[in-house]
């Protein structure tokens, strides 16, 4: 694999300076002529799906948020979080922890895009793509909301990454756009290095190395026009930045091109006082070793090729050494007993590497399917819910509206009586008979008669009278208090209320009693914003539960309805 590091130092005019480290990476696919030559099938191949992987497993950032800061966002930014940033970690885990502590202080959106963008690096580079990308989205919502768009333009790069590798094309390349567009409110030198950057890449992914060039040259034209990078690094980036294009012109078969950058590189490598400190100088042994094999200086070229290799294996880069031995067999440096030792560790590199990337692939593309297949059985089961709450609700709204029309009518059919002046026939009970008044039908009662005609009217004509009144009123009220108002023993009382009346004494005290208040509560409007106990009282009852009661049984529905339904009646009516 070809990994190239570029390092660009920048100055913060009001803080301190900052560094962006940007690391890429890129693998080649081809099979090898030779290869096919010799008859020998390379098992290996990686879709570009899993290639995506390749660059991804070195991409870092130690912190989203080194890169200047320009954005209204920063501002919200405490000086502890800040620190907690930038603080040198020796893992990636290390990191993350560093991450929950900035979330556990943070209290401004951008603090808290701060923490989520921090924590989503450190599990994006453990290659653990389900846990980075919910941490990536949740950091870019509260980056958004803050106008923090050095947080939205670097998670985006790295959410479109994550999408990609996992499979989800849309989603990758909705966040390279808003990456693009966040990237132009940033007005700085590297954003447009860094999108640059992306485009090239993704054209070399492709083997577009001439349509790649653009791009590198445009990289290269923003590292040496930095006002702002101190000249150690400056020197750096064109170093590296001249490698890179002489790889790509290599590629593309522009020798001459590609000689000239080496030189220029080879021109500030010199001013550096360790090279092999450098991350990726194999880069620049490789292009060594490639261009003296173009001119055919095979002793040179072998030279260069394994002062590469040896450099590589020091630092234990297998992806690197793989895309050396790649490029060594291409060029066919070596004689045939070495070029089978070659492709045979080639060969053992790519299936270690492959099997590598296939079990990270497979594992996050497993977990990306069962977080689906968890969203759609979510997704059918509220569906269920709310089917099942709906006909719930459809019931009780058609139950309601049923009751509701049941009350009206009781409540209407009592308002036509007052209405009419109904007053108490012979024979006639003015409310509702019910079980538990115990009424007592002519069948069930003797009814000879006892008494004479004339005796009968004049029990009858006192009792009418005595409705009018309002005696039955008093909570004392008893039976021997209506004898003595008929005049009369408890034999006629309780055959008149019999045959008149159709009910036992208390039963007919309890209905004047409701029939007393709810002409009340008609007649004098005041009545109806008194509370339940007074009527309660006013009628005689004991208890205000006890008058509900009897209310509802008279009536059929409860006072505070019957209330309620007279006055939105009496306000109708104005």
């Amino acid at each position: 694999m070809l990994k190239i590091f570029i390092v660009i130092f920048e100055n913060n005019n009001q803080i301190h300076q900052n560094s962006i480290i940007i690391q890429e990476f890129r693998y080649n696919t081809m099979l090898f002529k030779m290869l096919i030559d010799l008859k020998i099938h390379l098992f290996v191949t990686l879709k570009k799906s899993m290639m995506k992987f390749l660059f991804t497993l070195f991409f870092f950032i130690p912190s989203i948020f080194t890169y200047a800061q320009i954005s209204e966002g920063y501002k919200d930014i405490s000086k502890e979080i800040n620190e907690l940033a930038d603080k040198n970690v020796s893992s990636y885990e290390e990191s993350f922890n560093n991450g929950k502590k900035m979330l556990s202080l943070a209290k401004t959106k951008a603090e808290f895009a701060r923490a989520y963008g921090h924590m989503g690096f450190a599990r994006f580079n453990q290659l653990k793509y389900s846990e980075a990308i919910p941490l990536f989205e949740k950091g870019r919502k509260y980056a958004n909301e803050s106008n923090y768009y050095e947080a939205t333009f670097l998670i985006d790069l790295n959410l479109k990454k994550a999408y990609e590798i996992i499979g989800l094309k849309s989603k990758a390349l909705e966040c390279w756009e808003e990456a693009q567009k966040v990237g132009k409110k940033l007005d700085t030198v590297n954003a447009d290095f860094m999108i640059n950057q992306e485009f090239a890449y993704d054209l070399e992914e492709q083997d577009k190395y001439k349509e790649a060039i653009p791009y590198r040259l445009k990289m290269l034209d923003i590292v040496t026009n930095s006002q702002k990078s101190t000249p150690i690094a400056k020197v750096m980036n064109i170093a590296m930045m001249n490698y890179i294009l002489a790889y790509n012109y290599l590629k593309s078969k522009k020798i001459n091109d590609a000689i000239r950058c080496i030189q220029l590189s080879e021109k500030y490598l010199k001013e550096i006082p360790d090279i092999s400190k450098m991350q990726d100088i194999e880069q620049f042994y490789l292009c060594k070793g490639m261009i003296y094999a173009e001119q055919n200086n095979i002793s040179q070229a072998k030279k260069w090729f394994d002062l590469a290799g040896n450099s590589v294996n020091k630092r234990n880069n297998k992806d690197l050494y793989s895309k050396i031995l790649e490029e060594r067999l291409l060029y066919g440096i070596d004689d045939p007993k070495k070029n089978k030792s070659i492709i045979n560790d080639y060969i053992e590199q790519k299936k270690k590497f492959s099997k590598d990337i296939s079990t990270i692939v497979t594992r996050e593309s497993e977990i990306e399917y069962n977080n689906k297949q968890k969203q759609k059985f979510r997704l059918k089961l509220l569906i269920v819910v709310i089917i099942i709450l709906s006909i719930i609700i459809l019931f009780l709204n058609h139950k309601y509206k049923k009751g509701e029309k049941k009350l009206q009518t009781k409540f209407e059919k009592i308002i036509s009586n007052l209405e009419q002046n109904n007053t108490p026939k012979e024979n006639k009970a003015n409310f509702k008979d019910s079980d538990n008044y115990r009424v007592v039908t002519e069948e069930k009662l003797s009814l000879n008669r006892i008494m004479s005609k004339e005796k009968e009217a004049e029990l009858l004509s006192k009792m009418i009278d005595f409705e009018k009144g309002i005696e039955f009123t008093n909570k004392n009220f008893t039976i021997s208090n209506f004898i003595a108002i008929l005049e009369t023993n408890s034999k006629y009382a309780n055959y008149i209320l019999k045959k008149h009346r159709k009910k036992n004494f208390n039963d007919y005290v309890n209905g004047l009693k409701i029939k007393f208040i709810i002409e009340k509560l008609y007649a004098n409007p005041e009545y109806l914003n008194y509370k339940i106990n007074y009527l309660s009282d006013l009628s005689g009852f004991s208890t205000h539960s006890r008058f509900a009661q009897i209310f509802k049984n008279e009536t059929g529905i409860s006072p505070s309805v019957f209330i309620s339904k007279l006055s939105k009646t009496k306000r109708e009516k104005k």
